[in-house]
């Protein structure tokens, strides 16, 4: 539902502490630099019953026979929305320090074999081989170009079949012989 908060002699005073100078400063640069208001401002406010919401702010310039003459405000509640974002941050920090915690080199590839994320471990053993440090978005042919098509055709056998597959390689790279076992889930 809608809720109107016309009345108050200061809407800025819902503006949550932690938010209120950055916001106060945001509308004084805008004033400033644009002579008006800004676009969007988001920040959480703090309503007359005491709870809190997380609000996006759309000004538009009210105009009355061609001049500007105020500003409406359009407030769309974001809570759950903020709150979502919030605790999947929390969960992909967790997430990332139980991987990176984990002495096994990992990593994770989406159908197109592109690189989603890798561990420290991964990292490093690139690393200590002399490997171009792999980035996210970089295919696996791209990013390990010496090994063979069956290793390729193994990952996309996984995702088609869904099953788990055990391997265990022997690579030339370089002068060396690498041999690894994968577990490819």
């Amino acid at each position: 539902g809608s809720e109107e908060l016309s009345g108050l002699e200061d809407p800025t005073e819902l503006i949550a502490a932690e938010d209120r100078d950055r916001v106060l400063e945001e509308l004084e640069d805008a004033r400033r630099h644009r002579g008006g208001a800004p676009d969007l401002l988001e920040c959480w406010i703090v309503r007359p019953d005491g709870t809190r919401r997380f609000v996006q702010n759309r000004f538009t310039p009210l105009l009355l026979e061609d001049r500007e003459s105020g500003t409406i405000v359009a407030t769309t509640d974001r809570t759950q929305r903020k709150l979502a974002e919030e605790a999947l941050r929390e969960s992909e920090k967790q997430y990332r320090a139980t991987i990176d915690s984990m002495t096994d080199a990992i990593h994770v590839v989406d159908r197109g074999l592109r690189l989603v994320l890798f561990n420290t471990a991964m990292a490093d053993m690139m690393k200590s081989l002399g490997i171009p440090e792999a980035s996210v978005g970089k295919t696996l042919p791209g990013t390990f170009p010496f090994l063979g098509e069956q290793v390729f055709e193994e990952y996309e056998r996984v995702f088609r079949e869904g099953r788990t597959l055990w391997t265990a390689e022997s690579t030339r790279f370089g002068g060396d012989r690498i041999w690894t076992e994968t577990l490819k889930i």
